[in-house]
């Protein structure tokens, strides 16, 4: 179970990776406010359609919860993948 990773004791966790977009959101917020514990996720850069719906998701999903949350790229950004990219992911996490 994901549980186990907010029963450690930290003060955070971070679930990175193709995979963290596929996690329910309401359930890490939960786990969060249960263990006292801030909740990342990676946000994946789109580079195609289905990575832009999947960000989307995730961005409202998140936006929702309000609060607890913090936002970073799923994995190392690829120095040469494109700038407008990078810029255009930005500008959906700010809004």
């Amino acid at each position: 179970s994901i549980e186990q990773y907010f029963r450690m004791g930290s003060d955070a966790v971070f679930f990175g990776g193709n995979e963290a977009v596929r996690l329910s959101v309401p359930t890490l917020a939960e786990y969060g406010d249960r263990y006292g514990v801030c909740v990342g996720l990676g946000c994946p850069i789109s580079v195609d359609e289905q990575q832009k719906v999947q960000t989307e998701e995730l961005l409202e999903s998140v936006k929702e919860i309000g609060q607890g949350f913090f936002l970073s790229t799923a994995w190392e950004v690829d120095d040469e993948l494109p700038v407008e990219l990078i810029h255009d992911t930005t500008s959906r996490v700010i809004g």
